[in-house]
């Protein structure tokens, strides 16, 4: 049973401190405007964690205009939340992306990630079984911008826009064919198996590989059936193998001119 339902804003404490960090350096007139602007308080943080700044075609301290679908990627979440707190976005990030593609069954093409306020209904469930132990740490607890108890008050990870995504099969075709795909073609919101970056993928991989066999194994006819618990295996092992080949592809020695 999944439940759909609008999600809150980022509050207004954090929302206050993206806009002295990143806001028209040296203008404080600028920043108290944005801090008043009603279009501001509509935020939701687009959790990056698989390009840094240096990675875009843009300076990492541009000033930013808006606060909605505010961009940070991994050298501000480093910044903002330090190393665990950026291991625990990761951690609930594989622990979306392993119910997405095995209880949803869905390729999770050109799907956001974001951070947004607490859902408004206080009783959810886990969304898998040990959830608190895959994430290591409560679900309403990740770390925010800003040192104040105000500012770090409790934010959630939220997964949205499914208009583009189509249902798959338990099948290894599927996985290669249509996970993998959609994951690497989406925007930098998942760790990939960069140099550089082989800690983080770790984790992710690691934290994803537990929670599909979690929730593979709610499912046992299908795994039965399909052999589908190793499916989740195939899935990081093809995501590894393409990034791998694109870091090798070297453009000289592949084209040819005639």
């Amino acid at each position: 049973m999944f439940a759909v339902e609008r999600i809150p804003p980022v509050a207004k404490a954090a929302r206050d401190v993206l806009v002295d960090l990143y806001f028209e350096h040296g203008y404080d007139e600028a920043k108290e405007e944005a801090k008043r602007d009603e279009e501001n308080e509509d935020c939701l943080v687009r959790v990056y964690l698989g390009e840094r700044e240096a990675d875009t075609t843009v300076s990492y301290n541009r000033n930013e205009s808006t606060l909605r679908n505010f961009p940070m990627r991994l050298d501000r979440w480093e910044d903002a939340v330090g190393r665990d707190g950026v291991r625990v976005l990761a951690r609930q990030m594989a622990v979306g992306m392993a119910v997405l593609h095995w209880r949803a069954k869905v390729d999770g093409m050109d799907v956001e990630f974001v951070l947004g306020g607490p859902s408004p209904t206080t009783r959810q469930p886990p969304v898998v079984r040990g959830y608190d132990e895959l994430t290591r740490g409560p679900r309403r607890v990740i770390p925010i911008i800003g040192s104040t108890p105000t500012a770090q008050k409790a934010v959630e990870m939220w997964i949205l826009d499914f208009d583009k995504a189509s249902p798959v099969g338990l099948t290894e075709n599927d996985v290669k064919k249509r996970l993998v795909p959609a994951f690497l073609g989406n925007d930098p919101y998942y760790p990939l198996p960069k140099k550089g970056e082989e800690e983080l993928w770790g984790l992710w991989r690691e934290t994803y590989l537990r929670a599909s066999e979690v929730v593979l194994g709610e499912a046992q006819g299908e795994v039965n059936d399909f052999g589908a618990h190793r499916l989740s295996r195939v899935f990081v092992e093809e995501v590894e193998r393409r990034v791998r080949e694109n870091e090798e592809w070297d453009a000289e020695k592949e084209i040819v001119f005639e």
